[in-house]
């Protein structure tokens, strides 16, 4: 309150006190009639100041009710007095008023933070009811709504009692198959303590690009070792065997022929090398704007010719959509799983009938996917787990190095390829972020 309502108040208590002591000594001293007015106007005057308190305690309550209730709205009419008492209780619900709103802005900073940071955040309590959490796990995960985690299983089998199982500062990995690909994601849990309850706060990572990123970059170390030994050894090797089997000098026949496979062999080491070399050396992408349906009328038009008895499915909701990559590179990706496309259904069929629908279209945030189908055989679980090594195959005379290429290709876009395998068919997934 201001200076001058307060002595406002004083004077009423100060007058009022000294009444009463002058009323009780007029009626000390027998002056009863001046003593009657003078209690008269004791008891007005205390009426008057128990209503004024009780005017002013009314209004506290119902500020302080108000405030309770995150009421705002309230205003009191106010004199024009400078020490009006409304005056200083709407100066008060300003004050509170704008501290709620920092608070609010705080709230909304801190979000937009969590919201920009690339790893998902889940707060939970004790009871694993779900308190916070950002947009980064919610597009991880893909589900809008996060109440509790004994609830994720519903989405990902397992994946509640591996939050459950997670140890304080100890990370956890867990694989989340979704009907498009495979994500490897790192769970990390830490405790903070919060007005004396303990919360739980987890820390989910995608790892699968990192994990994909040092597997490549292990590979292609290895390539440039074994590219660079070898050749120095197998160009002597092929250049002496096949000087010493055209030697006239030499008439044993057994020899030559034994010269002669030295070379060959060699020869196919040379060719299995500069496969080697080809892993490695992808170009780096001449980026630009493509629309995608030509790229697949293009691998398409390779084998529907050929293959009379495979029905070839395009579904593009918009045929104007683009993206951003090089051209050469991305053809030589959907041409190569179209290809494996086609010979999966004729090893699974007797007359070599079957279904390879190409699906692409752009997600919620932007992403845009290519999904290659098939109806051919699913690929067997252990062969699944290692078609993107290089060098790994099950097709006779194959290099092994189509899908490794195609993976290393689309890294170099940052983007991703992978396999998911439904009843009675199997899809290759690219994504361009």
């Amino acid at each position: 309150m201001g200076k001058k309502l307060l002595i406002k108040i004083i004077a009423l208590l100060l007058s009022y006190t000294i009444l009463i002591v002058a009323s009780i000594t007029l009626l000390h001293n027998a002056y009863y009639t001046s003593s009657s007015i003078l209690a008269l106007f004791v008891i007005a005057l205390g009426i008057r100041i128990v209503k004024l308190t009780t005017v002013y305690i009314k209004k506290i309550k119902y500020i302080v009710c108000a405030i309770e209730n995150k009421d705002y709205a309230f205003n009191f009419v106010e004199e024009n007095l400078k020490d009006d008492i409304n005056s200083y209780l709407n100066l008060i619900k300003k004050m509170l008023e704008n501290a709620r709103k920092e608070i609010e802005d705080n709230e909304r900073y801190y979000q937009h933070i969590l919201d920009n940071i690339s790893s998902g955040i889940i707060v939970a309590n004790q009871s694993n009811n779900i308190l916070k959490s950002n947009q980064a796990i919610h597009n991880i995960l893909a589900i809008t709504n996060l109440s509790h985690i004994g609830n994720l299983s519903y989405n990902y089998p397992g994946l509640s009692q591996a939050f459950i199982d997670t140890k304080p500062n100890t990370p956890q990995t867990f694989t989340l198959t979704t009907e498009k690909e495979e994500i490897k994601i790192n769970i990390l849990l830490t405790l903070w303590e919060h007005k004396g309850k303990t919360l739980k706060v987890f820390t989910i990572s995608n790892i699968s690009s990192e994990m994909e990123h040092k597997e490549m970059e292990s590979w292609n170390k290895l390539s440039r070792v074994l590219t660079h030994e070898i050749m120095n050894s197998l160009t002597p090797i092929i250049t002496i065997s096949s000087s010493l089997s055209e030697s006239k000098k030499i008439k044993d026949k057994d020899i030559t022929d034994g010269l002669n496979i030295i070379a060959s062999t060699s020869s196919s080491l040379v060719k299995f090398v500069n496969n080697y070399r080809e892993f490695s050396r992808i170009a780096a992408p001449i980026m630009k704007a493509i629309y995608i349906r030509p790229l697949i009328d293009n691998a398409i038009g390779l084998y529907d010719s050929t293959n009379k008895n495979i029905q070839f499915k395009v579904n593009i909701p918009d045929e104007e959509l683009m993206i951003f990559a090089d051209e050469n590179q991305i053809m030589q990706i959907i041409i190569n799983l179209v290809k494996n496309a086609v010979e999966s259904i004729n090893q699974s069929s007797d007359n070599g009938s079957g279904e390879v629908i190409i699906d692409s279209y752009c997600e919620k945030n932007e992403d845009i996917i290519l999904q290659i189908t098939d109806t051919g055989k699913p690929i067997e679980t252990e062969v699944a787990e290692n078609i993107f090594i290089p060098f790994f195959t099950t097709k006779e005379g194959g290099s092994g190095i189509g899908l490794s290429i195609s993976r290393q290709i689309m890294r170099l876009h940052n983007g991703s390829i992978s396999l998911v395998q439904h009843k009675g068919a199997k899809s290759f997934i690219l994504r361009f972020k």
